[in-house]
C-alpha cells in the first residue's frame, strides 16, 4: 500500500515538472518572441519609425528564432506528459504503477536527448520509444 502511493507520487511529481517545463517552455520560446514583434512595431509606430523599416527589423528578428521547432518541442512535452497521467489513470495494480513509472522515466530521458538532434536522429529515438524500455513490459 505504501508503494503503491510513492509510486503514484512519483508519477505525479514527474506530470508536475513536465507541466512546468512546458510553460516555461511556451513562455519563453512562443510568447516572448511574438510579444516582442509586436511591442517593436508599436513602439516604432509611437517614435515615428516607418513601418517598412520596423517591419524589417521584426522580420530579421524572427528569421533568428525557429517557431516551428519551439511548437513541435512543445508538442512533445505535451504528448510525454499526456503519456504520464494515462499511465497513472489506468494503473490499477501494482505491477501497473511500476511499469509506467519506468515508462515515464525513459520517455522523460528520451526526450531529453533529443535536443539540439536532427530530424532523422528524432525519428530513430521515436522508433525507441515505441520498442519501450529494456526489461519493462509494453502494456
Amino acid at each position: 500500500s505504501m508503494h503503491r502511493f510513492r509510486q503514484k507520487v512519483i508519477c505525479l511529481g514527474m506530470s508536475f515538472r513536465l507541466s512546468l517545463r512546458l510553460l516555461h517552455h511556451i513562455r519563453v520560446r512562443i510568447i516572448y518572441p511574438e510579444w516582442w514583434c509586436a511591442e517593436t512595431m508599436l513602439l516604432a509606430q509611437m517614435q515615428g519609425i516607418s513601418a517598412k523599416r520596423a517591419q524589417t527589423l521584426v522580420d530579421e528578428y524572427r528569421e533568428g528564432i525557429d517557431l516551428e521547432a519551439a511548437y513541435a518541442k512543445a508538442d512533445e512535452y505535451i504528448s510525454l506528459r499526456t503519456v504520464v497521467l494515462n499511465q497513472f489513470r489506468s494503473s490499477g495494480s501494482r505491477m501497473g504503477m511500476a511499469t509506467s513509472v519506468a515508462k515515464a522515466k525513459h520517455l522523460q530521458s528520451a526526450l531529453d536527448s533529443t535536443v539540439g538532434m536532427r530530424a532523422d536522429e528524432k525519428s530513430a529515438v521515436k522508433k525507441a520509444l515505441r520498442r519501450g524500455p529494456a526489461g519493462v513490459a509494453r502494456p
